[in-house]
């Protein structure tokens, strides 16, 4: 089956209070973990929304960068607005799809969701996280 992982920016690979220095500090760790993997990328940070993909691409280390594929489609209002614009991406793909979002807005997503991977704002990915996602790839 098809692995999409759904990849907040802002709280995961840097924390939310981090200054422009500091963004995507995590973004090597990530592209360790899933060097290898058979696992797409799609972006639905809210950076979609001031940068192409090309230009988020281009930010990432090449070889997380090389797994981002797509974006998410337009932001939505409802109560579980990030959840919501990621079952609206996945409703265009024909495919079955095992699915995960990396993302520090729990609020985003209903309390329930076993496919959301919190990370702490304030620190972003960290051990718990990657021990996660290596499970989900089969890796752990």
């Amino acid at each position: 089956m098809h692995r999409i992982l759904f990849l907040d920016f802002d709280g995961v690979l840097h924390s939310v209070d981090a200054e422009p220095h500091q963004y995507l500090v995590h973004a090597p760790v990530l592209a360790q973990a899933l060097a290898d993997a058979d696992c797409e990328i799609v972006i639905s940070s809210a950076w979609r929304y001031s940068y192409p993909l090309e230009s988020l691409r281009l930010m990432l280390p090449p070889e997380l960068g090389a797994l981002a594929s797509r974006c998410t489609g337009r932001a939505l209002t409802s109560p579980h607005a990030r959840y919501d614009e990621i079952l609206a991406h996945l409703a265009q793909r024909a495919d079955p799809v095992d699915w995960r979002a990396l993302d520090d807005s729990r609020y985003e997503f209903p309390e329930d969701c076993r496919n959301l991977i919190a990370c702490d704002p304030q620190k972003g990915l960290g051990r718990r996280q990657l021990r996660e996602l290596r499970r989900w790839l089969g890796r752990g």
